[in-house]
């Protein structure tokens, strides 16, 4: 396989992965934008309650429900800002696939600043699904970074910055 052949492959692989990741974030945050506060309280509720028939003294439970709720008050502020990320990153995996500059530096900055927030959640609350997904974006940030002349197609801005 050529370079260039691996190049796309790897391409495809990193645009997809952001496309999924960024519909998933949509795809909640328009349902926290559009369920009401009761149906979603009721919901957690009935889930919290199968379990506590399970173990009445759960404090897990207890607490991730207790969360669930704090997490309701704000259930807004929550659903757009998902929306708004999962449409960003949705934006930017299309115009990475399609080889627009843009589209590089939109899918960089956005793995850029996600990171400092998802390694805090990671050190907080270890998990595997937590750790694969920040493993997966470190992943996708250093291949970023160390192929952006192969993928966005330019110089990055700083040589350019540095040649004057």
């Amino acid at each position: 396989m050529q370079l260039h052949e691996r190049f796309e492959k790897y391409r495809f692989i990193i645009a997809m992965f952001k496309f999924l990741m960024g519909g998933i974030e949509a795809i909640i945050g328009a349902t926290l934008l559009l369920a009401s506060y009761a149906g979603l309280s009721g919901l957690i509720t009935r889930l919290a309650a199968r379990e506590l028939v399970e173990d009445p003294n759960d404090e897990f439970i207890r607490l991730a429900v207790e969360k669930m709720f704090v997490f309701l008050d704000h259930k807004t502020a929550f659903g757009a800002a998902l929306l708004a990320l999962g449409c960003v990153k949705i934006l930017a995996a299309i115009g990475f696939l399609r080889r627009q500059a843009w589209g590089y530096m939109l899918l960089l900055a956005v793995v850029a600043l996600a990171m400092p927030a998802e390694l805090y959640h990671l050190a907080g609350n270890p998990g595997l699904i937590s750790a694969a997904i920040t493993t997966g974006n470190a992943v996708v940030l250093a291949f970023l970074l160390i192929f952006r002349k192969q993928l966005s197609g330019h110089d990055a801005w700083w040589s350019f910055a540095l040649k004057k």
